[in-house]
């Protein structure tokens, strides 16, 4: 099945040859393709399984940072506007868009108290686990592989035989 999404750009060549033209014009004109070669198969590569939630997370602060910077501008003009003599209908569009601007820098420091929030259990819950658990030295406790010098560690050959 071709590929329709990207057009194929192809050159032609002008010919007299009506039978071996691939183009025929309306004016009567044929015309034939010079240096046809087929697309390559696409390379099948395995699906990259990275977390996009970061990504998605930096793209939302942007559209809200931008979406916020258009409702002040916006709201802060049609206050200037509003301020000559006759042009006091304007501040109905500041209204209109200074109370969604307000609305969302609500939303902004009530997700931040959220995120806070979650950081802070997230630390609660870590120093409770590391208070739980009674840290044992690998070394002292004997566990195989915790020492790296061979030297420190001497095998008592007497006790051995």
């Amino acid at each position: 099945m071709p590929d329709s999404s990207r057009p194929k750009l192809v050159l032609l060549r002008p010919t007299e040859d009506a039978a071996a033209a691939d183009v025929d014009d309306d004016e009567g004109c044929h015309y034939e393709r010079v240096g046809v070669l087929d697309r390559p198969e696409p390379v099948c590569l395995p699906e990259a399984g990275a977390d996009l939630r970061d990504l998605r997370r930096e793209q939302a602060r942007r559209r809200f940072s931008v979406l916020l910077r258009c409702l002040a501008g916006v709201a802060g003009s049609t206050f200037i506007i509003g301020l000559w003599p006759g042009m006091h209908l304007a501040w109905i569009f500041t209204a209109l868009t200074g109370l969604p601007a307000l609305a969302l820098l609500g939303l902004m420091a009530y997700a931040n108290e959220l995120k806070e929030e979650r950081r802070r259990r997230r630390s609660r819950r870590s120093e409770s686990v590391v208070d739980a658990v009674e840290y044992i030295d690998p070394a002292s406790a004997g566990y195989p592989g915790a020492w790296d010098d061979d030297e420190a560690f001497e095998e008592p050959r007497a006790a051995a035989r």
